[in-house]
């Protein structure tokens, strides 16, 4: 019995794709731009609502969103959902990375619980995945 194109498609989803280092590495780059976002956003909030710095600034982080679409799209094409979705999260620790190297600012020890807590979550979707 043939199947029909519905079913040939589900049977499509069920296959899985493994997930490599270049998939990772890739992902890990576009959340990397992604946490940038939040960069331009900050040095925004510094100036005038309506000024040139601020329209610049915040210009950027929306240029920063576009370019992250785009490569979403991307990682998509190779990853699982799961997989990508729960990498996102890696964005909160570059945005703490980001915060002292660029802001001077200090990291708590709840935001460092919550980094750890983020890469156990993070390794055992992707542990899950590779199953």
């Amino acid at each position: 019995m043939q199947k029909n194109k519905r079913e040939q498609r589900m049977d499509g989803m069920k296959e899985t794709k493994k997930t490599g280092l270049k998939q990772i590495g890739f992902m890990q780059g576009a959340v990397i731009v992604y946490s940038f976002c939040g960069v331009f956003q900050k040095l925004a909030a510094r100036y005038p609502m309506i000024s040139i710095q601020f329209l610049l600034f915040y210009g950027c982080s929306i240029g920063i969103l576009f370019v992250y679409a785009i490569l979403w799209q991307m990682i998509l094409r190779k990853v699982p959902l799961t997989t990508a979705y729960s990498n996102r999260a890696v964005a909160m620790i570059w945005s703490l990375v980001w915060s002292v190297l660029l802001f001077k600012e200090s990291i708590s020890w709840n935001q460092i619980v919550g980094a750890i807590v983020i890469c156990y979550g993070v390794y055992k979707v992707m542990a899950a995945g590779d199953a």
